[in-house]
């Protein structure tokens, strides 16, 4: 049953990830064949900067912090001594998801809203629909969520830590798991 709902969340964020790359290499198709068409051609696309700046980069800006929700790989510092109870460290690091998945939680709902209000506005050379512009928001704040869920109960580990999270972590599993977030930091 765990082996099912990790290969689940895996295959969403593999693709998410392929999404990712196709966009990435419409971005960098449509910058180039319109640089090659302004400069050797005198001609260019008219909505050749309109949709990789107002639609394509918006979305890895907005994709990259879910990204690093999966990845741990925000700014972190520790202003707590090493000698604080390993329960206490454990307790902060499930805040500091409870945190993320609230901000997750704003983009989502404030994404949604933003996309709602532009939608009957008109992007002037490609003659979209203004909302594309924000859909990554949204977008965003879901994986964002998914990604602070995941991380919360464990589903990005292996197996074995997938198991303990039926059944409740004693003191030595607790220093493991901590020790071995530590170990990632750095």
């Amino acid at each position: 049953m765990i082996e099912r709902i990790q290969k689940i969340f895996n295959n969403i964020h593999l693709f998410f990830i392929a999404l990712s790359e196709i966009i990435m290499l419409v971005l960098v198709g449509i910058v180039f064949v319109n640089v090659v068409l302004r400069y050797l051609f005198k001609l260019g696309i008219p909505w050749g900067e309109e949709i990789p700046t107002n639609v394509l980069v918006p979305f890895f800006v907005f994709i990259g912090p879910a990204r690093g929700v999966r990845e741990n790989l925000h700014i972190n510092f520790n202003v707590l001594p090493k000698k604080t109870p390993l329960s206490f460290q454990n307790l902060l690091l499930k805040f500091k998801y409870v945190l993320i998945i609230l901000i997750g939680l704003v983009f989502f709902v404030y994404g949604i809203e933003l996309v709602y209000r532009m939608r009957g506005s008109i992007l002037p050379a490609s003659h979209f629909i203004s909302s594309m512009q924000y859909i990554a928001l949204p977008l965003s704040g879901f994986l964002i969520i998914y990604n602070g869920l995941m991380n919360i109960l464990g589903f990005h580990k292996e197996k074995e830590h997938l198991n303990s999270i039926l059944t409740p972590l004693d003191e030595s599993e607790i220093e493991e798991l901590l020790a071995e977030k530590q170990g990632e930091q750095r």
